[in-house]
């Protein structure tokens, strides 16, 4: 809820209303109900289940319709009710992530999971992250590469998340076993040596000498 003192006229009270309830009422974000535990693992009526899955999977994977469907419906009868009751007690991440931990046989479910719980709630990990950039690449540091900001960055975030900082980070031999330049840098474009022709003050060639240029 925002606090008053942000909200300084009815015109912007009612446009902050209307943003929320169109997100509310989104058609997609509507249709992701279906994958609550109670609808996942106990709606009698799967055929209408399965139409908001799809409609899901089309919008955002496209996945063989065919076997979604095959995999949606063995997911209501591939679990006795005991499990579903021990199931549905579980938050979503939870639930998901046990459910394809233990079997390998929702591909495309697992899929569409992934990508909807990578969807994200809010706009606040990307501003950390714009945050954290001026940061990095400064003026005096401002050749690195891509992928070497981000690197960074994921380092950063998965610290985080881990709550973790580099001071108590526990370094592993699978680490160090990346430290080599085959691993470090395989995926980083070369950079082609230029040649650099050196001229007497005189403007004469000095010679066939060159340079390479790192």
């Amino acid at each position: 809820r925002l606090a008053p003192k942000y909200l300084n006229s009815d015109k912007q009270i009612t446009e902050i209303t209307a943003f929320i309830a169109a997100g509310i009422n989104d058609k997609f974000l509507s249709k992701l109900k279906v994958f609550e535990p109670d609808i996942a693992l106990r709606d009698i009526n799967i055929e209408t289940s399965f139409n908001d899955v799809s409609f899901i999977a089309q919008t955002i994977s496209g996945c063989d319709n065919n076997d979604l469907r095959k995999e949606w419906f063995a997911l209501h009868q591939g679990f006795t009710e005991v499990k579903k009751d021990n199931l549905a007690i579980l938050d979503f991440d939870t639930l998901w992530k046990q459910i394809f931990t233990h079997s390998q046989q929702y591909p495309n479910l697992k899929s569409i999971l992934n990508a909807v719980r990578s969807l994200p709630n809010s706009n606040a990990d990307s501003e950390r992250i714009f945050s954290f950039l001026p940061d990095l690449k400064t003026k005096k540091r401002n050749k690195l590469s891509y992928q070497s900001v981000n690197a960074s960055c994921v380092f950063k975030s998965a610290l985080k998340a881990r709550k973790e900082i580099a001071a108590n980070i526990e370094i592993t031999d699978k680490h160090l076993s990346y430290m080599s330049k085959d691993k470090l840098y395989s995926a980083c474009p070369k950079k082609p040596k230029s040649q650099l022709t050196l001229y007497a003050a005189d403007d004469e060639i000095a010679g066939p000498s060159s340079i390479d240029m790192v």
